[in-house]
């Protein structure tokens, strides 16, 4: 990641800190549960908001900044909640008698706009506003962001409490890396390497867009998403796999009298997940969004055509408990080519009874120890084995900590799995841990 964009990412980090903070104090009333819940999806909707205007995604720079600029304070609440609206409303079926600013809006859609007229909105006071106006001018480049480190910066606004009693940590970008990479990404750009090294033209155009095709069939699931870096670094690599494809093909005008038509093939639909914490769900939807309309930006300036991001593709994460909900109904397994993540890394001496009582379940009663001195992350490690006996095309990395390696865990995990027909096929040694999150 370049040092800018990592830079921009902590900024942004800051000023998602600061913009929850700010709104958290204006809400008057006394139920935290629906507070909360408002406050993050009215979070990530503006910041959401604030990247669209950066990129120029609502038809031109600043519409959404200068929208809220024209507006007294007094009238935020209702102006927002109006435009969230608007933004889940094809055109055609808007209330015509809505202001024209409203109606000049593009459908966003995607289901990150959906029900906004029933969660709260504060009061906005002038210190507030000033604020939000300062993000939507065009004083921070939203769209030049992260949306890997994004994610899981935007994650960090969750107190320290909540972060621990869900096992949640954070992986670098780096880190994402020595998963990822081995896993899949290493392999898929080699193939690429030497197909774009082949002299003979019409073969090279040929097995080209067999590749095209290979990256359009493989389904990732990350059965513990949190905000969702993994999946959106895993799409950024495919897609500028998928880029690179596509500018040998234009360079050749393989693409010549499909004006119409859109090169790109690499969706959304194909990266999958699971996450207990319906913030963090959130959270990971708008940064997949956000890398789309990273790599759609990228595409056009290949193609020198205008590839539009809204309105936005549906894809799947679902909010569940990963431990005790079956992953083949979040995604079929004969589908999935990859299970991959950071799972919870509760001790075994730090977990809570639920915990315990999760990660018995995700063993099952045959298994031989009885959860015995496993850590939680281990019940991952079994999900993602019976998933792999069910479909044995399927590979799996999970990030751990070395304890599941050291000690009982030798007998009470992997004698287990290694006798019921797992393997391991790569492996890194002990590293420090180190987080893009400021704290």
């Amino acid at each position: 990641m370049e040092t800018q964009q990592l830079t921009l990412s902590l900024e942004a980090g800051k000023i998602v800190h600061r913009l929850s903070t700010g709104l958290f104090g204006l809400y008057k009333s006394s139920n935290q549960e629906i507070v909360l819940a408002s406050l993050n999806k009215l979070c990530v909707r503006l910041v959401f908001c604030w990247f669209s205007d950066s990129a120029g995604l609502f038809a031109g720079k600043n519409r959404f900044g200068d929208y809220l600029a024209r507006l007294p304070t007094s009238c935020w609440r209702w102006a927002l909640q109006s435009l969230f609206v608007a933004l889940d409303t094809p055109a055609s079926q808007r209330d015509q008698d809505e202001l024209p600013e409203v109606l000049a809006f593009p459908f966003v859609g995607g289901d990150l706009f959906r029900d906004a007229d029933q969660d709260l909105i504060p009061q906005f006071n002038e210190e507030l506003r000033d604020f939000i106006l300062a993000q939507a001018e065009g004083k921070f480049a939203w769209d030049a962001i992260s949306p890997t480190c994004f994610g899981t910066i935007f994650e960090s606004t969750l107190n320290s409490d909540m972060r621990r009693s869900g096992g949640m940590h954070y992986t670098s970008h780096e880190n994402i890396h020595k998963l990822i990479d081995p896993l899949f990404l290493d392999e898929l750009q080699s193939e690429l390497n030497a197909i774009i090294a082949l002299k003979r033209n019409k073969a090279r155009m040929a097995k080209l867009r067999a590749f095209q095709d290979k990256l359009t069939r493989l389904k990732f699931l990350d059965p513990a998403c949190g905000s969702g870096n993994f999946l959106t670094e895993s799409y950024l690599c495919l897609r500028r796999m998928e880029n690179q494809v596509i500018r040998e093909l234009n360079a050749h005008q393989a693409f010549l009298g499909l004006v119409e038509l859109s090169p790109v093939k690499v969706s959304l639909e194909q990266f999958v997940g699971i996450e207990i914490n319906g913030f963090a769900v959130a959270v990971a939807k708008a940064a997949l969004w956000i890398a789309e309309g990273q790599m759609l930006k990228e595409t056009s300036s290949i193609i020198e055509q205008q590839l539009e991001l809204f309105p936005l593709k549906p894809y799947h994460i679902a909010e569940g408990n990963a431990l005790t909900m079956p992953w083949e109904q979040v995604v079929p397994l004969k589908q999935l080519s990859y299970i991959m993540g950071n799972p919870p890394y509760s001790g075994a001496r730090t977990m809570s009874s639920a915990n315990k009582r999760d990660l018995q379940l995700a063993l099952g009663p045959d298994w031989p120890t009885q959860g015995g001195n496993l850590d939680l992350v281990c019940g991952w490690f079994k999900k993602a084995h019976d998933a792999m006996l069910q479909a044995p095309h399927i590979k799996t990395a999970f990030v751990a900590t070395n304890s599941i390696c050291q000690g009982t865990s030798i007998t009470n995990l992997w004698e287990p799995l290694l006798r019921g027909g797992s393997e391991i096929i790569f492996a890194h040694r002990s590293f420090v841990w180190n987080s893009e999150a400021s704290n």
